[in-house]
């Protein structure tokens, strides 16, 4: 008898783990991870609370202006009223004023363009260290699962890197790289420009003690070789679309500890990095980085 089955997809395994794994009792960390997710709808959600300063500091959370995720908040004004001379002011950082490098929207983020709204982005308040923060579920039962996310939004997850050294944190460059056929299919973007795909020279270059050029990359290690601010590792590509039904504060839990166990296993003493290369989809990656 045909077996008509669809076989099962690497997404398919990811929205399995994730569900797995959001049901799991919360366990400490051994890296300590924070997260930033992006929506166009975030000021809906800063709105659902009164977030004072010291609310804020006090659950752990902090919202944040971000220029390149356009704003359909119920409070957002579009740009209709805006003065300014972007092409659009919504705003795809496409014009003459802005620095693409820094954000650093001085004329964009008056109230002229964005009226009350101001919020895109809300991120974690230090070093996470359990599998299941409270903050998720904070952000959860103020909508975060129920937003919209634009194809210009993006999920980041930043691991604890302090005490890892430059060859170390060039090997999970590496992993990253060997692993990205099967993290392309559960990030769900490829070909961006704020998480591009680095090469080897990269990697090269930060086993020298040398971060990227620039922190638009998947994986980011200028925050790694900052001097001003707490060492991390930035990973960039995951999108805030997705295909899946997944709750979002699911696929943050879930991308994380995919992550973790990926810096972990790069930064063994002399790491099986190849073994990457044949892992054929994700069970059998999360398998290898388990062993």
């Amino acid at each position: 008898m045909e077996n008509n089955q669809t076989p099962e997809t690497t997404l398919d395994q990811f929205v399995k783990f994730a569900n797995d794994y959001a049901q799991q009792p919360e366990q400490a960390t051994a890296l300590t991870w924070g997260y930033e997710i992006e929506s166009n709808t975030m000021n809906d959600i800063y709105n659902t609370a009164q977030f004072t300063p010291e609310f804020r500091k006090c659950h752990g959370l902090d919202w944040q202006a971000d220029g390149s995720v356009s704003d359909e908040s119920e409070s957002a004004n579009n740009g209709e009223d805006c003065e300014c001379s972007c092409d659009e002011c919504d705003h795809s950082c496409d014009c003459n004023n802005c620095s693409i490098e820094n954000y650093e929207l001085d004329h964009c983020h008056e109230s002229d363009c964005y009226g009350s709204s101001e919020y895109q982005e809300v991120a974690s308040i230090g070093g996470l260290e359990t599998t299941h923060p409270d903050t998720l579920d904070l952000l959860a039962q103020w909508g975060l699962n129920e937003a919209t996310f634009n194809d210009d939004t993006g999920i980041h997850i930043h691991i604890g890197s302090a005490h890892l050294t430059a060859p170390q944190v060039a090997n999970i460059l590496t992993a990253y790289r060997l692993a990205s056929p099967i993290i392309n299919q559960i990030a769900e973007r490829t070909g961006t420009y704020y998480a591009q795909a680095h090469d080897e020279q990269i990697e090269n270059d930060c086993r020298a003690g040398h971060g990227t050029n620039s922190k638009y990359y998947a994986v980011n290690t200028c925050s790694h070789f900052s001097t001003h601010r707490a060492q991390t590792i930035e990973f960039r590509q995951m999108a805030g679309t997705t295909n899946t039904d997944l709750k979002q504060t699911d696929r943050v839990r879930a991308y994380a500890e995919i992550l973790r166990l990926l810096v972990t296993y790069a930064s063994k003493p002399a790491p099986k990095l190849y073994w990457i290369t044949k892992a054929t989809d994700l069970n059998d990656l999360i398998r290898l980085l388990k062993a």
